[in-house]
């Protein structure tokens, strides 16, 4: 073998062995991406975490990883209302509506006190108003 050959190789094996490093580097950085995406995917929710920033993560748009300056939010003025002082809950029914007073008196067995038996004493008035629809006879 002449010796020009013998450097040819040379430097061919020592191109290929930085050749393998390089690669076995590279693919170390993958599996290690690679695990920490199958973390967050299937991982516990105490490991999913988001990846610190490092030099080796790169953006997918090109942006840089740096923290931008906050601005303040723009506050805008907004005018001022008052709210008219309406009631609330049910309006009373239109006097137009015909009304029917009913009293309801309870029997003389009613009035007495299943205790004592002495009268009871009315006490107190309860007002319904129940609208209700009463048909139109046709011939009245």
């Amino acid at each position: 073998m002449a010796p020009d050959n013998i450097v040819h190789d040379l430097q061919k094996v020592t191109q290929l062995i930085d050749n393998y490093y390089l690669l076995e580097s590279e693919n170390a950085h993958l599996k290690a991406r690679l695990q920490w995406l199958e973390k967050q995917i299937f991982g516990q929710k105490a490991d999913r975490m988001p990846l610190p920033p490092s030099a080796l993560q790169a953006s997918l748009f090109g942006e840089s990883n740096t923290p931008q300056e906050k601005l303040p939010p723009k506050l805008t003025a907004i005018a001022t209302h008052t709210r008219s002082e309406k009631g609330h809950g049910r309006k009373a029914w239109p006097a137009s509506l015909e009304r029917v007073h009913e009293t309801i008196v309870p029997t003389d067995e009613e009035l007495l006190c299943s205790v004592c038996n002495k009268k009871r004493t009315q006490f107190d008035d309860d007002i319904t108003e129940v609208l209700e629809r009463v048909a139109n006879p046709f011939f009245a």
